[in-house]
């Protein structure tokens, strides 16, 4: 940066953030956050008495459902003995919970920690393109520089688009994940009831939540090796060949695609959990 003059450098702030494809570590930076357990623990404890108040309905809806389908002699200390048991152990799964989802959202953590520290190929996530950037910019003359600022705003704007719709999409998970552990208690009472299948749904879509939250770092990191093939390509004999814009622009269009296909990434996930 000490080899450019003032509009050299105006330039380089144009095509740097595009160079750098920073958004490999956006989303997973996003997504690993300990805050959102505190704050899914805080409205579960809020719900909670709502959740004991449909585990002890439960209770009742069933008890009487099997009453009155069983003979007078088939109501027993055996039958009671069973309902009382599911009851119990309702509440024993309700009184551990904010233990299931702190458990849940540090299984998470662990998870998406792990796909962020994949590496895709032996080029490496931290190239630095930048240094070519200056080399080329430092010999261009005033009319060169002016020349090159449409190009650079928009490869500014698309970038920083980019950016922005992924975090939006790390940041409506980061909601989903939230939301999920905090009504997981009203899931958690109704394990035990003839309904019991609504809970078995819930879990299956935690589950998927958490599966998507990892293939999100891992689409975009693969979005990010894919943009750094195009961007080699763009290199010629030790400079950055700018006037390639179509090779410059690739990493933005990786970007965009890498958008599109967390949205897939979704439906897949939910397809082959079956919810």
């Amino acid at each position: 940066m000490d080899k450019l003059n003032g509009l050299q450098t105006a330039v380089y702030n144009f095509y740097a953030p595009a160079l750098n494809y920073e958004h490999k570590d956006l989303c997973s930076s996003l997504l690993i956050d300990d805050a959102l357990l505190g704050a899914a623990l805080k409205i579960f404890d809020l719900l909670l008495p709502l959740a004991i108040g449909l585990v002890v309905v439960y209770f009742l809806v069933d008890l009487t459902e099997k009453s009155t389908t069983l003979t007078r002699g088939s109501v027993d200390e055996k039958f009671i003995l069973e309902a009382l048991l599911k009851l119990a152990l309702a509440v024993s799964i309700l009184h551990y919970g904010s233990y299931l989802v702190a458990w849940f959202f540090t299984a998470n953590n662990t998870f998406v920690n792990s796909m962020s520290q994949l590496n895709l190929a032996n080029t490496g996530d931290n190239l630095d393109y930048t240094s070519g950037l200056v080399e080329y910019l430092k010999d261009m003359g005033t009319f060169e520089c002016l020349g090159m600022f449409l190009p650079g705003c928009i490869m500014y704007l698309g970038s920083a688009l980019a950016s922005l719709a992924l975090e939006f999409q790390a940041i409506a998970k980061k909601v989903e994940m939230v939301l999920m552990g905090s009504v997981a208690c009203v899931a958690m009472g109704g394990v035990f009831s003839t309904n019991k299948q609504n809970s078995i749904n819930f879990m299956k879509r935690c589950l998927a939540c958490a599966l998507h939250a990892g293939i999100i770092v891992v689409i975009v990191k693969l979005c990010n090796y894919m943009a750094v093939t195009q961007l080699l390509a763009a290199f010629g004999d030790g400079g950055l060949q700018l006037s390639d814009f179509t090779a410059c622009l690739k990493p933005i269009m990786y970007s965009f695609a890498a958008v599109g296909s967390i949205s897939v990434a979704k439906s897949a996930v939910n397809s082959a959990l079956g919810v």
